[in-house]
């Protein structure tokens, strides 16, 4: 179940965190692995040894992230250090929606005492007994979500309690049902949730029985293309970001899809001022979009990890929660989030399974959940 509280604009049940020494989980252990948040850019020379084609070097990826040349549509192969300009296209024009108090499933989220510059997620360790039936369409997504937030642009709603939310998003369809391009698409869905009236111009009217009840406001950024569908045989290898850049002008997204290409999506939206209130974000792997649901096998266990920049270089907080609608038939395993956080590592991984016998929760993790039920939006 998905127990969603509004806390300062966002949707979060708190957990406590405990930590020790873990094997399952990376970056959990008595000696995390050095993280993107204090990599440096000194030995980025050709010279360096080159990681396995799937592996994707941390420092490799913050300088890039950190060299965005403007707005617009990039890509790059390690170890080259320069983005090439590729075609922008129109995201597929679905919604991922944000979610309904109740919905199924669950998650883990990663909030801070600072503000997030850059969320990255990943799935270190994958096993169980095949692939994933991507129901109903073939198609899932790879999400970045953001809690709620203070944005100007709901100035012209009635509704005092309007927020903006924020997601980067890569999303796959075999099929192309929503018209894509066959081919992973990456890209920024912008959301104005309870403005209840008239959408601005460009942007797409939703409605639902949740929080959308009045009228929710959806845009979506440019969209790159990235790996073609499919890349969940590589899940463990692949790595979605979302960034705020240039002070929160500009916002950027990169996906990498486990075969040696990093493409990337910079959008000059920083209208909606993500960048002064971001506290929370989760990852993980859902449905394609409309609330759909991706289903792995029974016995499937995965661990998931979320990174983040917000200089601080304190501990971040596990959260139980979602902010999107989209689900998928795991379950995070009871006190199964932990935290870790210093001048080279700032992170949550969490276990989530659909084992009949879920594996031990690590002695890190110290965690309990509060089942607290609350609406959204007043």
């Amino acid at each position: 179940m998905r127990d969603s509280i509004i806390h300062r604009g966002t949707w979060m049940v708190p957990l406590i965190v405990g930590v020790a020494a873990v094997d399952f989980l990376p970056g959990c252990g008595s000696e995390p692995a050095a993280d993107e948040a204090s990599t440096s850019r000194a030995n980025l020379s050709s010279a360096r040894p080159v990681p396995a084609k799937h592996d994707l070097d941390p420092e490799w990826h913050k300088h890039m992230r950190d060299t965005v040349p403007g707005v617009g549509c990039f890509s790059a192969t390690p170890p080259d250090t320069v983005w090439h300009q590729v075609p922008c296209g129109k995201a597929p024009k679905v919604h991922f929606a944000p979610a309904i108090v109740g919905g199924s499933g669950g998650d883990s989220m990663v909030s801070t005492s600072g503000l997030l510059t850059a969320v990255w997620g990943s799935f270190p360790t994958v096993s169980g007994p095949g692939y994933p039936d991507f129901s109903p369409f073939g198609a899932f997504s790879l999400q970045v979500n953001s809690n709620t937030f203070v944005t100007p642009l709901c100035n012209l709603s009635p509704n005092p309690n309007c927020m903006g939310w924020q997601q980067f998003i890569a999303a796959a369809s075999p099929n192309c049902t929503f018209g894509c391009s066959g081919f992973t698409e990456i890209f920024m869905q912008y959301w104005l949730i309870g403005y209840n009236r008239a959408c601005p111009s460009g942007w797409e009217s939703f409605t639902d029985g949740g929080v959308c009840s009045g009228n929710c406001c959806w845009v979506n950024s440019d969209s790159a293309s990235g790996a073609a569908y499919p890349y969940w045989n590589k899940l463990q290898y692949v790595k979605l970001s979302g960034q705020v850049i240039n002070g929160g002008i500009n916002d950027y997204v990169d996906f990498y899809d486990g075969n040696g290409t990093l493409t990337s999506v910079v959008s000059g939206e920083g209208q909606m001022q993500l960048s002064q209130g971001w506290k929370s974000a989760e990852f993980n792997i859902f449905g394609f979009a409309d609330g759909e649901r991706v289903n792995f096998p029974s016995g499937t266990t995965m661990s998931v990890r979320l990174g983040i920049i917000d200089g601080t270089f304190a501990a971040p907080t596990c959260l139980a929660g979602s902010t999107t609608a989209e689900t998928n038939n795991l379950s995070l395993v009871p006190e199964g989030c932990c935290a870790t956080g210093d001048a080279n590592n700032q992170a949550i991984t969490f276990l989530q399974s659909n084992a009949s016998t879920p594996p031990a929760a690590p002695f890190c993790l110290l965690n309990t959940a509060n089942s607290l039920l609350s609406p959204l939006l007043n």
